[in-house]
């Protein structure tokens, strides 16, 4: 009911009724986390759904200072990342757009869709299917591309989609919060980002990045990948400029926002270049060199590790030479990939293990002899 006004008159509603919405949709998400556990079961996961989108609706267009509310409701918020993933009985996505199923159907009875349904009077066998095929369309929230790819098999995973939707509007959420004001968000990022182990899945400590490793929805990993392009957009990038990066020894029990900063700024780095490596869906790479982008542009890598530019550079040299996958998008693919490359090599100060590299290249009469196959152009 409130997402519905929102929806048609959100705009000409009041300051201070803004403002009470808000301050009561912050109040049931902190009943709704305080477990730190969330119930996963159809109807619940039906009121998570539409709680968070009701947030979404009233946080697109805020009124008033969200301040007071932002961390908060990013801590309820951060608890829906992993929502229908602890328990899930197929592996994570590494990077890919496929799933493994662990053991057969009859071991998972919990998302068998059946034929005939558990109430209301009996129907005839002939009339089931349309019932169940009309179930399913309520429920439908990937598209058909990423439907076949994020769904190895034939059985649709009812519970699974209502998760994942649930998973998808609460970075929606977070996205909000972050343009509400992007500045102010940046204190959020050590809830959010990853400051080591970026390659590592864990199951209790899902940040945005893991989203977009390992998700096994694609619209999820698209919106956590659009999130963090937020979160590295805007005013954001100036208060990136004191982010620096210290060795894991030197880190102690207190690590400064600025540390902080640095260390997220290295795992985006390590999580982005792998993704670009081995991602085999062309929306997800132009995604990864799109962060890729931003990263290079707000960096300050004068107070980063040392041959970390150095290793951006080499590992988008040996993406463009290897190639890319996909026929239809290789020349968009290379253009991405070139324009990284132009960034990287045009930041300011010259890092000494860039120089390096490339006076060693310039020795050896190899400076970045990239190898691009002819494409062929049809009509």
């Amino acid at each position: 009911m409130i997402g519905e006004v929102y929806l048609r008159a959100g705009s000409s509603l009041s300051v201070d009724i803004s403002q009470s919405t808000i301050e009561v949709l912050r109040k049931v998400m902190d009943v709704v986390a305080s477990q730190n556990l969330l119930l996963e079961d159809n109807i619940i996961a039906m009121f998570y759904i539409e709680l968070l989108h009701c947030l979404h609706l009233v946080l697109t267009e805020p009124k008033g200072y969200l301040a007071e509310h932002v961390a908060g409701l990013v801590a309820a918020l951060r608890i829906f990342l992993r929502y229908g993933l602890v328990n899930k009985s197929h592996g994570m996505n590494q990077a890919t757009n496929h799933t493994k199923e662990v053991g057969s159907t009859s071991q998972n009875p919990q998302v068998e869709v059946s034929n005939r349904p558990r109430n209301g009077p009996y129907r005839p066998p002939h009339l089931r299917k349309n019932i169940v095929e009309n179930r399913l369309c309520k429920d439908e929230f990937i598209s058909s591309d990423s439907d076949s790819s994020d769904n190895d098999g034939t059985m649709v995973d009812t519970r699974g989609v209502k998760f994942a939707k649930a998973r998808l509007a609460a970075i929606l959420c977070i996205q909000d919060l972050c343009r509400a004001d992007p500045k102010l968000f940046t204190a959020q990022w050590t809830m959010l980002l990853p400051s080591n182990d970026v390659l590592q899945h864990r199951k209790y400590d899902i940040t945005l990045m893991s989203c977009l490793l390992f998700d096994p929805h694609l619209k999820v990993r698209i919106a956590a990948g659009s999130t963090i392009m937020a979160l590295l957009n805007g005013p954001a990038s100036v208060s990136l400029q004191v982010a620096e990066y210290r060795g894991q020894s030197k880190c102690g029990s207190f690590t400064a926002l600025s540390v902080s900063l640095g260390h997220i700024l290295m795992q985006l780095h390590l999580g982005t270049l792998y993704l670009i490596k081995h991602e085999t869906n062309s929306r997800l790479l132009a995604l990864a060199f799109k962060i890729l982008t931003l990263l290079l542009s707000s960096t300050p890598y004068s107070r980063m590790s040392g041959d970390l530019l150095s290793k951006v550079i080499s590992s988008v040299q040996v993406t463009i030479d290897e190639g890319f996958p996909f026929q239809s998008d290789r020349n968009s693919s290379l253009a991405d990939a070139l324009n990284c490359l132009t960034i990287a090599l045009s930041v300011s100060p010259s890092s000494t293990c860039v120089n390096d590299m490339l006076l060693g290249e310039i020795s050896t009469g190899f400076v970045f002899c990239i190898h691009v196959k002819p494409v062929t152009c049809e009509n």
